[in-house]
């Protein structure tokens, strides 16, 4: 798949040292608002990965502690705005590539 209609986000990553008694991953904070930050684990497969929202503002974080690590990861997933979600939803040229044609039911 070509990459020249792809829309390049920033996000912002933060690795933080776990040195409290207690888990780090309980009091974590949504960045923009402060506010302590909802977790669920939706792969229970994968139980160092985690997705913590935030109640207040509706900001998004993936969270990964690693096993046998104490650092932890968190990704502030990026807030789209109204023109960015425009440009995302425009049509875009067919993927099967300019010598194949996509068939309905194929």
């Amino acid at each position: 798949m070509s990459h020249d209609r792809a829309t390049v986000l920033s996000v912002r990553i933060e690795a933080f040292e776990d040195t409290r008694e207690d888990s780090l991953i309980e009091w974590l904070e949504c960045w923009e608002c402060g506010s302590r930050l909802l977790l669920s684990q939706p792969d229970s497969e994968e139980p160092h990965r985690f997705l913590g929202t935030c109640g207040d503002c509706g900001q998004w974080y993936l969270i990964e502690q690693p096993e046998m690590v104490s650092r932890l990861f968190m990704i502030e997933l990026p807030q789209l705005t109204e023109t960015e979600l425009n440009r995302l939803t425009q049509p875009t040229r067919s993927l099967a590539g300019p010598d194949r044609t996509l068939q309905a039911g194929a």
